[in-house]
């Protein structure tokens, strides 16, 4: 990455990284497109549009990127984590199904979804 080797960070992702620390996800999406535009090999873009693409729960997206991203920068072990969490919660919405899969996505946490599981349990006794 460019700070860790003593270069200066692109002006542009440092806009867009602000950016999205303020919430204004789409015009960070757009600022992370834009520099990819340029430099189609910064990973910090590639990473940080799959970060935003699975805040907004498009989970395939984001693993697509995150990938992309780790292959441009395989030591990054910031990288390796969040994709992890990406692929993890690609598994957990296919195994919870639809209906708890949003909840969790909506910031509902788990109470709901081990009631469900407890009830369901309940059910099949």
């Amino acid at each position: 990455m460019a700070s860790e080797l003593g270069m200066q960070p692109k002006p542009e992702l440092l806009v867009a990284r602000t950016l999205h620390r303020s919430g204004a996800l789409a015009e960070a999406e757009a600022m992370y497109r834009q520099v990819l535009l340029t430099d189609p090999n910064d990973e910090q873009s590639h990473h940080l549009l799959g970060v935003i693409a699975h805040q907004g729960g498009r989970n395939e997206e984001a693993a697509r990127l995150m990938r992309r991203a780790v292959e441009l920068e395989p030591g990054l072990a910031t990288f390796r984590y969040h994709l992890a969490r990406v692929l993890g919660a690609i598994l957990l919405t296919g195994y919870l199904g639809g209906a708890v899969a949003s909840h969790l996505r909506a910031g509902g946490g788990l109470a709901l979804p081990r009631a469900r599981m407890r009830q369901s349990r309940q059910t099949e006794a």
